[in-house]
């Protein structure tokens, strides 16, 4: 009997690849909203912007690469402890530890500062920034990883 080793990389590149590109299309995406006034972005063209012609799927795709990003990245990470998953040596609390860790604090932050950055541009204009949703109920499905469940 032949034993099989698992001869696998530590990285698969081209999905390291696409993580890049659905983070560029996201980019592209967001661009209309340095367009904004009060609330919305009557103003924005997109056919107007820089190298629309050549990136015209990223300008108005590219809030579908979120979606692609994070499987990819919900990809990479199971396949960085599969082995320790599949070899019962993390128990499925201990991967929504390592998961959770990874994510929460980065998205806590994130959301502490746009809040403050809202507060402010708030304070300052007869509207918010972009998304006019800024009440208790929106922050906490926000906090909570689920703002289109509301």
């Amino acid at each position: 009997m032949t034993t099989h080793t698992e001869q696998r990389p530590e990285r698969v590149y081209s999905l390291d690849v696409l993580r890049r590109l659905a983070a560029l299309s996201v980019v592209f995406w967001h661009w209309q909203h340095f367009f904004y006034s009060g609330g919305n972005s009557s103003d924005f063209q997109t056919e107007r912007q820089p190298f629309f012609e050549e990136l015209s799927f990223l300008y108005q795709h590219g809030v579908l690469a979120v979606e692609m990003f994070f499987c990819i990245s919900g990809f990479v990470f199971f396949w960085l402890f599969a082995k320790s998953i599949s070899t019962r040596m993390m128990s499925p609390g201990q991967f929504f530890i390592e998961r959770f860790s990874r994510i929460y604090p980065l998205h806590l932050s994130t959301f502490l500062l746009v809040a403050m950055l809202q507060f402010g541009y708030g304070q300052n204009h007869s509207s918010y920034f972009v998304y006019q949703a800024n009440d208790a109920y929106h922050a906490l499905l926000n906090v909570l990883l689920i703002p289109a469940w509301g």
